[in-house]
């Protein structure tokens, strides 16, 4: 994360660029910009909104007639796999950490997961990593099954014993650390290594219940009706009655063609058939342009 004033430094250069960028491929040396769509990380509560469109009023090529959308990069990540339609659509990001998000029919957004690593972001990088660490030290000392995880751990770090992964977990690298060594877990997995197998399980079924949570939060099912002087019977959980819907698949672990991403897919035919997975279109950072150019096809109004 940075500060206030290199966050809005760092945007003025980007639209700086990419204005620089559109003269000289367009061969004109005015531009008028009509619309601009931000999909920013780490703007989440209304202060934040407010602070960066007070950064956008300041910029030279501002003006009130300017349609501007400003949202979480969640929001981008699934303009880039939808073309800018937000209005039910999904999408579910896992890498260094993990997220559902979704934008309801009338344009309310709700999330599941995405809680930070040390409150369970579950299939997340860092979640699995982290369980790998844990396998391979069971292993080390006895306490769990013997797995190829510890070898492969040590080598991929080149630790030379079990006890070094003490100070390499416990060192100031932070959140991504851990999740590097979801790499060495998929290979181990691929191997068939029953605990890298389970660990990637485990991973996948978190995200498919994120999704699943998610659905149910878009499409909420009526309650039951008591019958008569019985009172409605207890759920034993979330009754999914969404429609199909598209699920955009975003994130490193879950690009197409790799190993957790195709699970994902594989229990989501089972466990939730209504989502749709397709994979981004463009990189999610292009998804504000999505979100802009959908704002000028429809004419609709800007929104935050």
């Amino acid at each position: 994360s940075v500060g206030e004033k290199e966050a809005e430094n760092n945007l003025r250069i980007c639209f700086e660029t990419a204005l620089s960028e559109a003269k000289s491929a367009s061969g004109v040396d005015h531009l008028t910009v009509q619309a601009a769509g931000l999909t920013l990380a780490g703007v989440d509560r209304p202060k934040d909104f407010a602070l960066v469109k007070k950064w956008m009023s300041e910029m030279p090529f501002y003006s009130p007639e300017l349609k501007l959308t400003i949202h979480n990069d969640a929001i981008g990540a699934l303009a880039s796999g939808t073309g800018g339609k937000l209005a039910g659509n999904c999408v579910i990001i896992a890498g260094t950490g993990a997220i559902a998000l979704g934008v309801k029919p009338d344009g309310k957004t709700v999330r599941t997961a995405g809680w930070g690593p040390l409150l369970n972001d579950g299939g997340s990088g860092y979640h699995i990593g982290q369980l790998a660490l844990t396998a391979a030290a069971k292993a080390a000392d006895g306490r769990g099954p013997p797995t190829a995880l510890l070898e492969a751990i040590l080598k991929h770090l080149q630790l030379a014993e079990p006890m070094d992964l003490i100070p390499w977990a416990y060192g100031t690298h932070g959140w991504a650390h851990i999740a590097s060594l979801c790499p060495t877990v998929i290979q181990c997995a691929e191997a068939a290594d029953p605990v890298a197998e389970e660990i990637i399980q485990l991973g996948v079924r978190e995200l498919c219940g994120s999704v699943k949570a998610l659905a149910a939060q878009m499409w909420p099912a009526e309650p039951p009706a008591a019958v008569g002087s019985h009172p409605a019977p207890a759920s034993d959980g979330p009754s999914l009655t969404a429609p199909e819907f598209t699920l955009v698949l975003s994130g490193s672990l879950l690009e197409a063609g790799r190993h957790v991403g195709e699970r994902l897919v594989k229990a989501l035919r089972e466990d939730c058939p209504q989502a749709k997975p397709v994979h981004p279109q463009v990189e999610p950072a292009m998804g504000g342009a999505y979100i802009a150019l959908q704002q000028l096809a429809c004419g609709a109004p800007a929104a935050m």
